[in-house]
């Protein structure tokens, strides 16, 4: 039987992947991978599983082996958006991709949740793998793929300072300015 263990995990300023793989309960294969800083717990998770589906198909070709294969993961909102046939986030859709090509080879995949952190060693190096490798800065990126909106948060921050720098060289308002000194609290008035 195989099984899966995938995570993802940030720091500071960095973001990882991890994926360690079992072939009857033994330890076959322990890899990392390295996104942008930038990018969200929701696609290391993903991006984990894929890598360890495309490992696990030349696992199976070295190894000859067939039967049911498992994927555990702590991400409620993968194995969720992976039932939703209208769900059309980029891993969601390559993990999907990878399972036809799976069942077409007459494998058999299973998604299941598992807590996080719940004591479960192979959860926990998945985990482990993760949380190093998005502390390393001499490791590769192997994503870097921003969500839409971490890069609108961004341009709204953006146009937020040039905004309160217009706003203080301005002149005019000096009573509006004594109410409201700073345009995020305009801007939240208006929201």
């Amino acid at each position: 039987m195989f099984q899966i263990y995938a995570d993802g995990s940030n720091v500071e300023r960095g973001m990882g992947a991890g994926v360690v793989i079992f072939v009857n309960n033994e330890l076959i294969a322990r890899h990392k991978f390295r996104l942008n800083h930038k990018c969200t717990k929701k696609q290391a998770q993903q991006i984990a599983i894929v890598k360890a589906l495309d490992l696990k198909n030349y696992l199976e070709i070295a190894h000859n082996r067939t039967g049911k294969r498992e994927v555990y993961t702590d991400s409620r909102f993968t194995i969720d958006s992976l039932k939703n046939t209208s769900n059309y986030i980029y891993y969601i859709e390559e993990i999907k991709n990878r399972l036809i090509d799976l069942r077409s080879a007459k494998q058999t995949i299973e998604y299941s949740w598992i807590k996080g952190h719940a004591s479960k060693i192979s959860s926990e190096q998945a985990y482990r793998l993760a949380k190093d490798v998005a502390s390393g800065k001499d490791i590769p990126v192997v994503f870097d793929r921003i969500p839409n909106t971490i890069l609108h948060s961004e341009l709204k921050e953006e146009f937020t300072l040039k905004c309160q720098k217009e706003w203080e060289l301005c002149n005019k308002a000096a009573v509006t300015k004594q109410v409201l000194p700073n345009v995020r609290d305009r801007d939240s008035q208006t929201d």
